[in-house]
């Protein structure tokens, strides 16, 4: 990458950076509508950015609308950088759903992962996702110690 090249990398960053900083100052004064709507401006901007798309989500959260909060690609516009973002993202909103779907969130992690392995937040969800799995199944196998017979319809598929 040429120096102009690179100086202009690190300006996109740097404005990346003030953006998300101000849309979370936002958010922590009490502002999440305003907070929910920068973001989303910002993933709009940098869809690549892990970051931004799990500041949307939480926020959304917050707003108790995170069921609306899954971002999906829009007519197959989503590039290759910005896909296992996209995965993450809808994982982490599938995850904040009551019940989570775990199988589903991770199959959203599993498939973000493909696309891009050295995303930490991805492994992060997914350490998550499996510690809720195992705490169901072993309920599970509680249950079916107590009721044999009883819990078949209960296992996961």
């Amino acid at each position: 990458m040429t120096g102009e090249g690179q100086a202009q990398l690190e300006d996109t960053q740097s404005l990346l950076v003030l953006q998300l900083v101000k849309a979370l100052k936002d958010r922590n004064i009490g502002e999440t509508r305003i907070a929910a709507k920068s973001l989303k401006h910002l993933i709009d901007q940098y869809p690549d950015s892990v970051e931004a798309h799990r500041a949307y989500i939480e926020t959304k959260t917050m707003l108790k609308e995170v069921q609306g909060a899954g971002l999906v690609c829009r007519h197959g516009q989503c590039s290759s950088r910005s896909m296992p973002c996209i995965l993450y993202g809808e994982a982490l909103a599938l995850s904040y759903s009551n019940p989570p779907d775990i199988p589903l969130v991770l199959k959203r992690l599993r498939q973000a992962e493909a696309h891009n392995p050295s995303i930490p937040y991805i492994h992060q969800t997914l350490g998550w996702a499996y510690e809720q799995q195992e705490r169901l199944f072993r309920t599970i196998r509680q249950f079916d110690r107590q009721n044999p017979g009883i819990s078949y319809c209960l296992r996961p598929q």
